[in-house]
């Protein structure tokens, strides 16, 4: 079988190299107040922006003064309106998808929102992020010669939501200006599974679009 991983693995490379801005811790926390920038200029205009006055936060201090912690019963009301299909709530646009939890915690099953922005900027980076770290610890290894086996959650859902749509196709995510950013996407290994306890829901509010909001300044590391 042909072992494609060395032609590939120059790619993942450039994810590992130290002048992404991981190098020191502070680096590290001029990546967070780049990504915070980020997070308060694309959502500002939604109504939880409005709602905490996102346009006057200009440092991290300001932030922590202005928006309160919550709990998941604090944005359900919120996210129920973004499942009916209610547009610029917790983020621009309108969300198509959700992820469920088992609704141990509370008796309840939470719905979280997953964004375009979210898929790109999370998921596919952070998946790339860990294929690339594996790739570098292990320099022998043959990840794209052999089978993957990925296991999901069930479909079922309770607010009868139609089955998912397929994702939209991972543009170019791997450069080295995306934001920094914490993932859990569970492509680790060879063989990777995803929780059974959260599952994807689509909405039906038509074909996934790629909005000029969902992606991030292009000057980010």
């Amino acid at each position: 079988m042909i072992n494609p991983t060395p032609l590939i693995r120059p790619w993942f490379g450039r994810r590992c190299r130290p002048d992404r801005g991981w190098t020191s811790v502070k680096s590290a926390q001029a990546a967070q107040a780049r990504t915070l920038a980020w997070l308060l200029t694309t959502a500002r205009d939604t109504a939880y922006g409005i709602r905490h006055r996102f346009r006057e936060i200009g440092s991290y201090d300001t932030f922590r003064a202005t928006v309160p912690l919550v709990t998941y019963p604090d944005l359900r009301a919120d996210i129920e309106r973004m499942v009916a299909g209610g547009r610029d709530i917790l983020w621009p646009g309108r969300c198509r998808r959700f992820a469920q939890s088992s609704g141990t915690s509370d008796g309840k099953s939470k719905y979280i929102p997953v964004t375009d922005a979210s898929l790109r900027v999370n998921h596919y980076a952070g998946g790339a992020d860990v294929v690339a770290r594996y790739l570098n610890l292990y320099p022998d290894s043959r990840l794209f010669a052999g089978k993957s086996f990925i296991l999901g959650g069930s479909f079922a859902n309770e607010l009868s939501l139609p089955a998912p749509s397929t994702p939209p196709s991972p543009p170019a995510y791997a450069s080295a200006t995306s934001p920094p950013t914490s993932s859990r996407t569970s492509t680790h290994s060879p063989t990777s599974s995803a929780s059974p306890r959260k599952k994807l829901h689509s909405c039906p509010t038509g074909p996934a679009s790629s909005p000029p909001w969902s992606r991030p300044p292009s000057a980010r590391t």
